[in-house]
């Protein structure tokens, strides 16, 4: 909230989009999984400790507050991987999930004191700490390790590097989850691990589900869907002449008008044709007689590939965006460079010389857009005939959107 207060919308989307930020962010993911694979101690300095402590024995609320915050203090190295994820959630515009990830870890931290507090002679019961706990910050190490490489995604993604193709990333998550089953079995220790001398049920289920896990990331190495994950996951390459659902063909791809600026490596997801700049898309929908469907979106964006990876693959959806509409994808958070006759300025005069800033400027001024996933339909004048709509997995309501779009856009023709 500070950060959207002092910066604004647009000042914390340059700043969560820098590779610089993603970078930093996927360094200190990897230090925590460092610490939590047993390399080095993440501590709070002593003394902040030993002052919360003094002031636990007070008695009342503040004596409360304090054991809870020496509690916070004690477990960093432990919770602060799931604070940072929540934290960096929180950065990137999101509201729902923090929130409820915060509310679920204040409750998951303070419902085992009040059941304690309850029921005392529940804490004769509990196991005593060993090699169990250092088993349990191992398994976070490498869930943190997991998620840290989706930070090099998005640098990935908005620079145009190919460095982390779906491929890469796919097999390095097979390798975690691969490394991760060992573990649990006992053939992989760290320096500070006890002996695994029987494998208990529970890990047992630990090392099938990993394992099913591995398994199930595999065909993924050859292009097929990942259902939910493929929200984390980088694009797949972009099919040419096709378009598939769910691998039957469904019909010829559209012809377009020319061919679309920054198409080397902006690419429609199923084989869908359009452009990437709202200029050409709409003077090939003057010369097809089609209205322009406007998709504002991102490469960060979680929601727009859900909506994508659902809604836009079902074949009536599919169908009409091939037939009834020029297609434009606007990205908002791709940093490439522009050529000199692409640079435009903002109404204080500033030029404008990435894609992404020159699309956030478009999608302000035309749709009063600052964030993604969006969708318009539009006539040549860019006058909107249907929408905003944004998230919403619906499908016969996405199709209500967009028949309201081409009825009103034949509407104006007559």
């Amino acid at each position: 909230m500070v950060l959207a207060i002092a910066f604004g919308p647009e000042g914390i989307d340059n700043i969560i989009s820098h590779w610089i930020t993603n970078l930093i962010f996927f360094s200190i993911f990897i230090v925590l999984a460092s610490s939590l694979f047993g390399a080095f101690e993440l501590l709070m300095p002593n003394s902040w400790i030993n002052k919360a402590d003094s002031q636990a024995n007070r008695g009342g609320i503040i004596g409360i507050f304090f054991m809870a915050l020496t509690m916070v203090l004690v477990s960093f190295s432990c919770v602060g991987p799931v604070l940072l994820y929540i934290i960096v959630q929180a950065s990137q515009g999101a509201f729902l999930k923090p929130l409820v990830g915060m509310l679920g870890f204040s409750i998951g931290f303070s419902v085992p004191f009040v059941v304690l507090a309850w029921f005392p002679a529940v804490m004769k019961k509990l196991p005593q700490s060993g090699g169990w706990m250092n088993a349990i910050k191992v398994v976070f190490g490498f869930i943190v390790l997991a998620f840290g490489l989706i930070f090099l995604v998005n640098i990935d993604q908005a620079y145009h590097l190919n460095i982390l193709p779906r491929e890469v990333f796919i097999a390095i998550w097979i390798v975690l989850a691969i490394l991760l089953g060992l573990y649990l079995l006992g053939k992989i220790k760290f320096s500070h691990d006890s002996e695994v001398k029987f494998i208990g049920v529970f890990r047992l289920f630990l090392v099938i589900l990993v394992f099913s896990f591995a398994l199930y990331l595999l065909p993924g190495l050859f292009g097929s869907d990942l259902k939910g994950l493929d929200t984390f996951l980088p694009p797949k390459k972009a099919e040419t002449t096709t378009i598939y659902n769910e691998g039957k063909l469904v019909l010829e791809k559209q012809q377009l008008c020319s061919q679309p600026k920054y198409s080397d490596f902006l690419h429609f997801p199923h084989g869908l044709a359009g452009y990437f700049d709202l200029e050409e898309a709409i003077a090939c929908a003057k010369e097809q007689g089609k209205p322009v469907f406007v998709d504002i979106t991102g490469h960060k964006c979680k929601n727009c590939k859900k909506m994508e990876k659902t809604v836009w693959a079902d074949p009536a959806v599919l169908k009409k965006f091939n037939d009834e509409f020029v297609m434009v994808a606007i990205y908002l958070d791709d940093r490439s460079k522009l050529n000199d006759e692409d640079i435009i300025q903002d109404d204080a005069g500033k030029a404008l010389t990435t894609l992404g800033n020159k699309n956030k400027y478009i999608a302000d001024k035309y749709f009063n857009a600052v964030g993604s996933p969006y969708y318009f339909v539009i006539d040549h004048e860019k006058n909107i005939l249907s929408g905003p709509v944004s998230y919403d997995p619906d499908v016969k309501n996405y199709l209500k959107f967009l028949d309201k779009g081409i009825a009103a856009f034949k509407a104006a023709q007559k």
